[in-house]
């Protein structure tokens, strides 16, 4: 049987996320990941196709057709409401992140819906969000530092099935909700920082505080 990860998401296609998928691909019709069963050889990529920005597919097709992939493999997604953005993102079996700037919101709504996601990290704070969601929840096996560590864990993610089960598993148990959309403990945990600043004594010469 194949893998599962043959579903991949990403939110914007890139040239770091691109040449992963595709690597991928032609990787899974090789030795040894061919005779193991590995990425199927009908799995596909979609991405957020923005009004205005068909270049994207002006670029992409043709790169693949360069090497050696049908075209019809990278599905361009237009935009759509909310609740069946959500519902598209538990179809894909792994997300493969953007750098430098990673996804924000998108990433939490992926962990939400339970996909993995593979990120590459950075120095700025827009580089590091993905990451971020990533610690929080427990996943820091998504989390890479350099491209070759990029492609080798989402490769080894999409063709290992004990791994990727173990990401779903964990994630389908409540690691979103405990943590990134526990907003009530959040406020609680936040109220309670502030009030322990507010309780710290004054430092020499300071103005007091007109809150207390």
């Amino acid at each position: 049987a194949g893998l599962r990860a043959r579903r991949i998401l990403a939110k914007r296609l890139s040239y770091l996320n691109f040449p992963c998928w595709h690597g991928l691909c032609k990787e899974a019709a090789e030795p040894p990941l061919g005779r193991a069963g590995g990425l199927n050889d009908d799995s596909f990529a979609w991405a957020t196709l923005d009004t205005g920005k068909k270049q994207d597919s002006w670029f992409f097709v043709p790169a693949l057709k360069a090497a050696g992939l049908d075209p019809d493999r990278l599905i361009f997604a237009a935009r759509v409401d909310p609740d069946r953005y959500r519902a598209r993102l538990a179809l894909a079996d792994l997300f493969l992140d953007t750098s430098p700037y990673n996804a924000g919101t998108i990433a939490s709504d992926a962990l939400r819906m339970g996909l993995p996601i593979v990120t590459l990290q950075g120095r700025a704070f827009s580089a590091r969000m993905a990451s971020s969601l990533l610690m929080a929840v427990g996943l820091p096996q998504g989390i890479t530092t350099d491209l070759a560590q990029y492609q080798e864990r989402a490769c080894a993610i999409a063709t290992t099935p004990a791994l990727h089960a173990a990401m779903r598993d964990h994630l389908a148990n409540g690691a979103w909700a405990r943590t990134l959309g526990d907003a009530v403990g959040f406020a609680q945990r936040y109220e309670a920082a502030l009030k322990s600043v507010l309780r710290r004594p004054a430092a020499k010469g300071a103005i007091p505080s007109t809150s207390q």
